[in-house]
């Protein structure tokens, strides 16, 4: 019985081992016959070739659209939150612009506030010209403000502005510092202007009343001598013609000085004061222009919707947090300068006088907290900046 099992064991193994080569090659028929299979239809499906349907994606190739579309919407909410980010940044400069106006609009009012009724005309007017300069610049600086939250409103909804968009909002925003700095310049040439005119006036009357007392006192001599000769003497009729070309000597000299117009020199003062209140305006503005040129480079990179870690974004970033590290260095050295400034300023002479000098050491310390306030701010813009940086080459900016 033993012996009859293994016979046809041994049987079974040989017919199988005949059978395999046949059915090898039916299978590779079957699978030639069957024009419509393709290699994403070829892995195992519990369906049969019949029930595949046209169009048919196999699970990895569905995994790996829907990475795809994973990373785009990704990338798309990551250049949302950096642009949401930037736009931020940019209103706390338009802001801390702003907060800096109105408190040179106030200063300027509470300058005319306390200019005496029968003071010279020219400066209250010349002070209200310059508050009116400040205010004009407060309204720009509220309407790029207002531009600003139609961008943050787009990207709230989800939306990317266009890029054209960053480049007329930021490019408006430089250009405004740059008029306001063109403005400011034409105003302090005039009052320089307006210096020196009057104190080409106070050295010309200084020099014509020297004259008038040097002609006065060589006629008067002149005179004297007369009375001592007599009338015979030649001498005498030359020192007579002498006294004569004197005397009109004195009266030219005179009628000079009579032409003239008087000017006090507080009003002299007056412009001095207005013209460093001006460069001092200019020297802030001129950090802002600069802030903004950096501002406007990196809107453009940013705005372009360039994907995290891009070159564009990231050279802009850096370029950006350099600018200010060289403003901050450069507002340090503007106040120590401004402190030298002000502990020079020592009131002397008439009245006016000594209140122009209050005026402007007053001015020196407004300044000077300008300043101080402005390096401060750029300290944390610095580190907004450093923190966008380190996000892009860490990975994503959550």
């Amino acid at each position: 019985m033993k012996a009859m099992c293994l016979l046809h064991h041994g049987s079974a193994t040989r017919r199988r081992k005949l059978l395999a080569p046949f059915l090898a090659a039916l299978i590779s028929l079957a699978w030639l016959g069957a024009p419509e299979a393709s290699f994403s239809n070829a892995v195992p499906h519990p369906a049969s070739r019949a029930e595949v349907k046209p169009g048919y994606v196999d699970t990895t190739s569905r995994r790996i659209l829907a990475s795809r579309e994973e990373s785009r919407k990704t990338g798309k909410k990551r250049a949302l939150e950096r642009q949401k980010r930037l736009l931020h940044l940019a209103d706390d400069f338009l802001g801390e612009s702003l907060a800096v106006s109105e408190r040179q609009c106030a200063g300027i009012e509470s300058e005319i506030d306390r200019v005496p009724l029968l003071d010279f005309p020219a400066r209250e007017n010349d002070l209200r010209g310059l508050l009116e300069s400040c205010r004009d610049h407060m309204d720009r600086l509220r309407e790029m403000r207002s531009d600003l939250e139609e961008g943050q409103v787009e990207l709230s909804t989800g939306h990317l502005p266009e890029q054209s968009w960053w480049r007329k909002v930021f490019g408006a925003l430089l250009k405004s510092q740059e008029d306001q700095g063109g403005r400011l310049e034409s105003t302090v040439a005039a009052y320089d202007r307006e210096e020196r005119r009057l104190a080409g006036i106070l050295e010309r009357r200084r020099e014509l009343e020297s004259s008038v007392r040097t002609l006065d006192e060589r006629l008067a001599r002149i005179e004297e001598s007369i009375k001592g000769l007599k009338d015979g003497n030649p001498a005498k009729g030359e020192k007579r013609r002498h006294a004569d070309r004197t005397r009109t000597d004195l009266t030219i000299v005179q009628n000079e000085l009579l032409s003239l117009p008087l000017v006090d020199e507080g009003l002299l003062k007056h412009y001095a004061v207005l013209a460093e209140r001006g460069r001092g305006e200019m020297d802030l503005l001129s950090f802002r222009r600069s802030l903004a040129a950096a501002f406007r480079e990196t809107a453009i990179a940013v705005g372009s919707g360039a994907a995290e870690g891009s070159a564009a974004a990231g050279a802009a970033y850096r370029a950006f947090a350099r600018e200010c590290q060289r403003q901050s260095d450069r507002v340090g050295r503007k106040i120590d300068e401004v402190y030298r400034k002000r502990s020079r300023v020592t009131p002397a002479g008439t009245l006016r006088e000594m209140d122009r000098s209050r005026e402007l050491a007053d001015y020196y310390d407004e300044l000077k907290g300008y300043l101080q306030s402005y390096k401060s701010y750029l300290g944390v813009l610095k580190g907004s900046l450093e923190y966008e940086m380190t996000a892009m080459d860490n990975g994503p900016a959550r």
